[in-house]
């Protein structure tokens, strides 16, 4: 493997890294449109940016949106 080879292959694995991190968020922010869309429904607010973190934590914690809604206070 020739010295541009070798450097070529670390800005692949690079790209391929910085890939897997900006879709690995695709799923959040599906969940994240999800339980807004529920709580809009619900009569409630959208959330801010700051509310991120909370939602973040229900969703790599694998709770069901059922779950998070319950916790918001969206289902009696």
């Amino acid at each position: 493997m020739s010295l541009k080879d070798s450097k070529y292959a670390h800005m692949n694995t690079r790209n391929l890294t910085n890939s897997y991190l900006n879709n690995s968020c695709d799923g959040f922010l599906a969940f994240k449109q999800r339980i807004e869309d529920q709580m809009v429904i619900a009569g409630f607010g959208l959330f801010g940016e700051d509310d991120d973190a909370m939602l973040r934590k229900f969703y790599r914690s694998g709770e069901s949106e059922a779950y998070v809604l319950a916790a918001l206070g969206a289902y009696n």
